[in-house]
C-alpha cells in the first residue's frame, strides 16, 4: 500500500521543484530576448523548443505502459520480472533511436531545412542544416534516455522525477546569463547544443541512480518477464504513444502554424501568454502525475474509497485554479511591465480569456484522463483525441483564408478538444460508478 506520507512528501517535494522551475522559466523568457536581437530569430527558436520539449514525452508510448507494469509488478515485489521488463524496454527503445536518427539524417542530406520550412526567416538563421542535424539527434536520444522518468514514477520517486526538468532550465539560464561574448552568427547553433546536454546529461545521472537502486533489489522474490509480458507492454504502450502523437499534433503544433501562417514574432507572442497561463497546468499535471501511479495500485489493492478521495481533491483543485487563471487575466499587465519591461508587449484582455479556456480545457482531460490511465483504460481518449486532430486540422484547412489572427489557432484548438473533455468526463465518471456498484 501507498504510505500516505510517502505520497505527501513526493507532492510537496515536486510542487517545489516545479515552482523553483517556474521562477527559473519566467527569468528565462528575457533572458532570451536579450540573447537573441531580432525577434524573428527568437520566434524560430521557440518553435524548435516546443518541437524538443514535446518530443521528450514522444517515447513510442512505451514509458507510459512500462511505468504501469512496474506499478503492479513493484508492488507484488516480482522484481525479477521488473528488472527484465526494464532491460526489454531499454534495447528495444535504443534499437528504435537508431533506426529513427538514421533516417532521419537521409531525410536532413535530402532537404535540410524540412523541420522549420522555407520561410526567409529561417534560411537567414546561419547553419540551420547543422541545427537541424543537432535537433534529431538531440530528439531522438530522449527515447531511451527519458525512460528513467517512467521508472522513478512507478517507485514512487516523483519528486526526483521532477527535479531533472529544473536542472535542465537551470543550466539553460546560466548559458544565455553568461554568454556575452558568443557572436550573432553561433548563437543559435550554440544554444541548441547546449539544449541538448543539459537535457541528457540528468537523465544519465538519474539512470545510474536507478541501476544502483535496482542492483540492491531481492531477485530471489521471483518473477520473471515471458514474450507474452513484453507484447503486453508493447500492446499497451502502442495506445499511449498514440495518445502522444495526438496530443502532439494538437498541442505542439500550434508554433509551427503560426509560425507559417501568421508570422515569427506572432510565436514570441503565442510562447508568453502560453507560459504564464501554463504555470496552472505544469502545477496541475505534477499533481496527478503520482496521483495516476496511486490510482493504479488503489485499484489493484480493490481500495474504491482511495480512489474516490483522489478524484475528489482534483476536481477541488481543477476548480481553484479556474479562479486562479481568472484572477491572473486581470492582473496581466502589471505582470508583464515588471517581467518584460514597459510596453514589450501590449497586453489583451481576450487573449487573456482564450488561454484561460485553452489551459483549463487541458487541465480538465489532464483530469479526466488521470482516473482512465489508472484503470489502463485507454480507448475513449484514442477515439477522442483522433476526432479532435481531424476536427482541428480540417478545421484549419478549410477556413485558411479566414485566419488572420495567431489567436486564431488557438481558438480552433479549443473547440477540437471540446468532445475529448465532455466524453473523457463521462467515462471517467462510469469507471467510478461501476467500482462503487461492484464494491456494494
Amino acid at each position: 500500500m501507498i504510505s500516505v506520507n510517502l505520497l505527501v512528501g513526493n507532492l510537496s517535494a515536486s510542487l517545489i521543484f516545479k515552482a523553483l522551475a517556474i521562477v527559473v522559466g519566467i527569468i528565462t523568457i528575457p533572458a532570451y530576448i536579450e540573447y537573441f536581437d531580432d525577434q524573428t530569430i527568437l520566434g524560430n527558436w521557440f518553435t524548435l523548443l516546443a518541437l524538443l520539449n514535446w518530443l521528450l514525452f514522444f517515447d513510442l508510448g512505451l514509458g507510459n505502459g512500462l511505468k504501469n507494469e512496474l506499478i503492479l509488478t513493484i508492488a507484488e515485489k516480482k522484481y525479477g520480472k521488473a528488472r527484465k521488463l526494464i532491460l526489454q524496454s531499454y534495447l528495444l527503445l535504443f534499437l528504435i533511436s537508431f533506426i529513427i536518427i538514421a533516417v532521419a539524417y537521409i531525410v536532413y542530406l535530402i532537404t535540410p531545412n524540412f523541420l522549420l520550412g522555407y520561410q526567409e526567416s529561417v534560411g537567414a538563421i546561419p547553419d540551420i542544416s547543422l541545427i537541424i542535424l543537432v535537433t534529431f539527434i538531440i530528439i531522438f536520444l530522449q527515447f531511451p534516455l527519458r525512460l528513467v522518468i517512467s521508472i522513478l514514477l512507478a517507485m514512487q520517486k516523483s519528486a526526483i522525477a521532477n527535479f531533472l526538468p529544473l536542472v535542465t532550465q537551470a543550466l539553460v539560464l546560466c548559458y544565455l546569463l553568461f554568454s556575452d561574448g558568443v557572436v550573432d552568427d553561433v548563437k543559435f547553433l550554440n544554444l541548441s547544443i547546449v539544449y541538448g546536454v543539459a537535457v541528457c546529461a540528468p537523465l544519465i545521472l538519474a539512470t545510474i541512480y536507478v541501476y544502483i537502486l535496482i542492483s540492491r533489489w531481492n531477485y530471489e522474490l521471483t518473477g520473471n518477464s515471458t514474450i507474452k509480458d513484453v507484447f503486453k507492454l508493447i500492446i499497451s504502450g502502442s495506445k499511449f504513444f498514440w495518445i502522444q502523437v495526438c496530443l502532439l499534433a494538437l498541442n505542439g503544433s500550434n508554433e509551427f502554424l503560426i509560425l507559417n501562417i501568421n508570422a515569427p514574432e506572432d510565436v514570441v507572442q503565442y510562447q508568453i501568454y502560453f507560459r504564464v497561463f501554463s504555470i496552472f497546468l505544469i502545477v496541475f499535471s505534477t499533481i496527478t502525475v503520482p496521483l495516476w501511479s496511486a490510482i493504479g495500485q488503489a485499484k489493484a489493492q480493490k481500495n474504491i474509497n482511495r480512489i474516490l478521495k483522489i478524484d475528489r481533491a482534483m476536481r477541488y483543485i481543477l476548480l481553484a485554479a479556474l479562479f486562479g487563471m481568472l484572477l491572473l487575466s486581470f492582473i496581466l499587465p502589471y505582470i508583464f511591465n515588471f517581467w518584460l519591461g514597459e510596453g514589450v508587449i501590449k497586453h489583451e484582455f481576450y487573449i487573456s480569456l482564450i488561454f484561460l479556456l485553452y489551459v483549463f480545457v487541458m487541465m480538465g482531460i489532464n483530469y479526466s484522463a488521470c482516473v482512465a490511465n489508472g484503470y489502463n483504460k485507454l480507448n475513449v481518449q484514442l477515439k477522442y483525441l483522433n476526432i479532435a486532430v481531424i476536427i482541428k486540422f480540417s478545421t484549419i484547412y478549410l477556413f485558411y483564408d479566414f485566419i488572420t489572427q495567431w489567436t486564431d489557432i488557438v481558438v480552433i484548438t479549443i473547440i477540437s478538444l471540446l468532445p475529448a473533455l465532455i466524453f473523457q468526463y463521462i467515462f471517467s465518471r462510469k469507471i467510478l460508478m461501476a467500482e462503487l456498484h461492484r464494491t456494494d
